[in-house]
């Protein structure tokens, strides 16, 4: 049975492995779902690191760890993975990539990869030609860099729209705004013949660590949570007590 089971974790290589609990039917309409359910898994057992390849102090907090890169800077945080996971699928699927700077200004893949370089100067952020056209992923982790640097949670607001927390899909945000605020991407959501949900959530934090899947409340050992259709929102490391529900703009 200990094997069995030690085989049953080694084998789930992909968030579509995370089968859902009995009675619950997994939800994933849209391309977006889609993407996120064959988002690759480190084994199990892998320990969750930082970006300086040290290891995160608290290890009980996730259930599993995404076989992303995060860089070797202190840039993806809380909002940051969040804005990771959307773009790379926006990427992926060569669709446009923007996303905004806390003061709401635009800050385009397509100009990044026309040469266009972001220089702040006066206490504001201007784009100059500085570089040749070029839209390989090197590139593209250069202007994810870019937008870690001058996005976060307060400028979410710009690029998604407030959902009720009772409406849910896979892709939507948990986000306690300001300082500190937190974000978290729901990754998965499964509903059952009540109407009651369970979901897969996933976070980095601080500083800049590997993008995770969160255990569940008091459970180390499971991934699905229950889903509280009202009210606050518990999760290992963070207390959303008046939680916002933010759902990425098409």
């Amino acid at each position: 049975m200990i094997l069995y089971l030690l085989t049953s974790l080694w084998l789930q290589a992909s968030l579509a492995d995370l089968a859902p609990p009995d009675g619950f039917v997994l939800q994933a309409e849209g391309a977006y779902a889609q993407y996120l359910l064959n988002l690759k898994l480190l084994p199990a057992g892998s320990p969750v690191h930082l970006y300086d390849g040290r290891l995160k102090g608290n290890q009980r907090a996730h259930f599993r760890v995404l076989d992303l890169e995060i860089g070797q800077k202190n840039l993806v945080q809380c909002a940051d993975a969040a804005i990771l996971l959307r773009a790379r699928f926006l990427y992926q699927h060569t669709l446009p990539v923007v996303f905004h700077a806390t003061n709401g200004q635009a800050l385009e893949w397509s100009r990044y990869a026309q040469g266009e370089r972001l220089q702040l100067r006066n206490q504001k952020l201007h784009w100059v030609a500085t570089s040749s056209p070029n839209h390989g992923p090197e590139t593209f982790w250069r202007y994810m860099e870019q937008v870690f640097s001058y996005a976060g949670s307060m400028s979410l607001a710009f690029d998604t729209k407030p959902v009720p927390q009772s409406d849910i899909r896979a892709g939507d945000l948990i986000v306690q705004p300001g300082s500190p605020g937190h974000v978290i991407t729901i990754l998965a959501v499964a509903e059952n013949g009540s109407g009651e949900k369970q979901v897969l959530l996933a976070q980095s934090y601080m500083p800049a660590q590997q993008i995770h899947i969160l255990c569940a409340q008091h459970d180390q050992h499971k991934a699905w949570t229950k889903w509280p259709a009202s009210g606050p929102i518990d999760t290992p490391e963070w207390s959303f007590h008046a939680p916002q529900i933010l759902r990425w703009t098409e």
